[in-house]
């Protein structure tokens, strides 16, 4: 058994399920095909036997759920990851980013405060609807690692319309991990099996049914319940409980944005930071002045945000046509370079271009400089009220 495995159209990510004999039979459909194709490849029995009791008990999990039992259903969730015996350093590791971006919709004329740019205050909790991870009421901060992702995530408005802020961590020294579901197959496990050769091919085999599960394309997206979301909202419940039995804070998962796979796959096989997205769940309802989350707040804070259409003034000034952009090489060396500088943007039809040229490299940009004004005689102030 080789890699190529990984290539195997079974393994496709985001999912597209079956849906004509209903919803479980679709989930399960999804996993007896992929142990179909484990034995077609030669995979050990052990593997395909995990996997295989896995489905049993997801089967337990939706049947559980749709009958209204959900603290059973919740029950059968954690036997099934606990089937996978999935190790530690696979599903769970280190938040290295410093960097984040939150976008919203903004079609006004005012623009949002810094405090807007955070998670639905505690007063508002009753505006929080089901997302993919989250449950109606229960306010989170969902993050891009770029302002590109967070424009496919927001349905790719208008940009005049697309207020976005930088997000940064407040404290480099705290040990914060992330479930992390980004690692998708081919390009992003080889590089992860290289730079870390812990993570064997069977290990990520145990770790590839979690990952699709929680990256089930939508049906019915008018709907109000979303079934596809049952699976994600129970990973986000396994971090708030398994939170208090470790030495190091698990704040939250990191996945792949299946509006991005949707565009193109292709989008996955570029700077991980152009399709991936976080979600860090409130952990105190303590007091604050701005009903948000302290816990989240010793964490990450907002560092500065700009609405639409001020990003439409800043971006046309950072833009500096007598600079040449290089083809993309798959490197950089520069100590000022971003892998983002040499990533792509994919459209539909697979075409591809720069990132570096696009808007979103260039809001960036303006969310992570200092505020500066350019001298006549080209040299630069900082300028503290700009």
């Amino acid at each position: 058994m080789n890699n190529d495995i990984l290539k195997d159209e079974t393994l496709v990510i985001p999912v597209v399920y079956d849906s004509k004999n209903g919803f479980t039979a679709g989930m399960l459909g999804i996993i007896e095909k992929y142990v179909e194709t484990l034995k077609v490849n030669g995979v050990d029995y052990s593997i395909v036997s995990q996997i295989e009791s896995f489905k049993e008990l997801c089967r337990q999990m939706y049947d559980n759920y749709f009958l209204g039992h959900h603290s059973i259903s919740y029950q059968y969730f954690v036997k099934a990851i606990e089937t996978l015996i999935i190790e530690e350093d696979l599903l769970i590791s280190k938040l290295e980013e410093t960097n984040f971006y939150r976008a919203r919709y903004n079609a006004g004329n005012r623009d949002f405060k810094n405090n807007e740019m955070y998670h639905i205050p505690f007063d508002l909790r009753g505006k929080v609807k089901t997302q993919r991870y989250s449950f109606p009421g229960l306010p989170c901060l969902y993050l891009g690692a770029s302002s590109y992702v967070c424009w496919l995530e927001l349905d790719r408005p208008s940009t005049e319309m697309f207020q976005v802020a930088l997000i940064s961590k407040t404290d480099s020294d705290s040990d914060l991990r992330v479930i992390d579901l980004s690692i998708l197959p081919e390009i992003e496990f080889i590089q992860l099996n290289t730079e870390n050769p812990k993570i064997t091919l069977e290990k990520y085999l145990l770790l590839w049914p979690l990952i699709a599960l929680c990256s089930i394309v939508v049906e019915n997206e008018a709907d109000d319940f979303k079934p596809e979301y049952i699976f994600p909202q129970f990973m986000l419940e396994y971090v708030l409980n398994v939170n208090d039995k470790k030495d190091y804070e698990l704040i939250g998962i990191k996945y792949a944005s299946i509006k991005a796979g949707q565009i193109s796959r292709c989008q996955y096989t570029e700077a991980w930071q152009t399709y991936t997205n976080y979600v860090f769940p409130v952990r105190s309802f303590e007091f604050s002045a701005t009903n948000e989350c302290p816990y989240l707040h010793k964490f990450l804070s907002v560092i500065k945000n700009y609405s639409g259409k001020e990003l439409q003034i800043l971006t046309d000034i950072v833009r500096k046509p007598e600079i040449i952009f290089e083809d993309y090489e798959g490197q950089f060396d520069s100590d000022n370079s971003s892998p983002l500088d040499y990533a792509k943007i994919y459209t539909s039809d697979n075409g591809y271009f720069g990132y570096k040229k696009s808007i979103f490299r260039r809001i960036e940009q303006v969310l992570e400089s200092d505020n500066r004004l350019d001298r006549l005689d080209g040299s630069v102030v900082i300028s503290p009220d700009l």
